[in-house]
């Protein structure tokens, strides 16, 4: 599925063709009003990412993801970059790490810690010269558009997307019935798509289906 084949189905589906729906711009917001739902909804291990090339060093020993140019949802792990290889970085709570190396003591780095905002990360001990970080997150998806005409969401969930485009459809057309009815199928893909991506986290780390729940935030 691309944006151009969502776009011109949903008012072909809701028999909407010549309605003020099938206007690109109004077509346009439905979409955008899907996606949000989707990434409120949807388990955001969906969306893992990869942004490599963080800098670090003893004059600096905070990632600012915040400024990143798609929303960061989660952080899942921190990498250093050394000579021989990647080191992983443990992570701790900010006091403990505030109080472990009061001292400014500086050193490769081996912990980092949530500061107050969740996407501002501080590294420990201070380092004690340029290092690189990779950083693990699910990341927001890029948001479809005629210029973007594929995203995570087409290609990994596209019934999800179109029955959910199809839901924000009949409800600008107050079809009460059809918002209904596509609703229901919309929520049937998701649960399933968190189903999966729960059975996926559960068979990465070994732990039981009760654990891996959806986590949204």
């Amino acid at each position: 599925m691309t944006y151009d084949d969502l776009i011109a189905a949903i008012p072909s589906t809701l028999m909407a063709q010549n309605r003020t729906l099938a206007e690109p711009d109004e077509l346009q917001r439905v979409v955008r009003r899907a996606e949000d739902e989707i990434i409120e909804r949807i388990d955001h291990d969906a969306f893992r990412a990869r942004l490599d090339g963080h800098i670090v060093d003893p004059a600096n020993h905070v990632i600012d993801l915040s400024q990143e140019a798609r929303r960061v949802l989660e952080v899942r792990a921190l990498q250093l970059v050394i000579p021989d290889g990647v080191y992983p970085l443990e992570r701790r709570e900010v006091e403990r790490l505030n109080a472990l190396y009061f001292g400014g003591s500086m050193g490769m780095p081996r912990y980092y810690a949530e500061d107050d905002d969740p996407l501002l990360l501080r590294i420990f001990p201070r380092p004690d010269t340029t290092y690189s970080v990779n950083v693990s997150a699910n990341i927001e998806p890029e948001r479809l558009a005629p210029a973007v005409p594929q995203s995570v969401l087409t290609r990994t969930y596209p019934r999800l997307l179109e029955m959910m485009a199809l839901k924000h459809g009949a409800h600008f057309m107050r079809n009460m019935g059809d918002e209904q009815r596509y609703g229901a199928l919309a929520d049937a893909a998701l649960m399933e798509a968190n189903a999966q991506l729960a059975r996926r986290r559960r068979d990465e780390t070994g732990v039981t289906s009760a654990q891996t729940a959806n986590r949204v935030g």
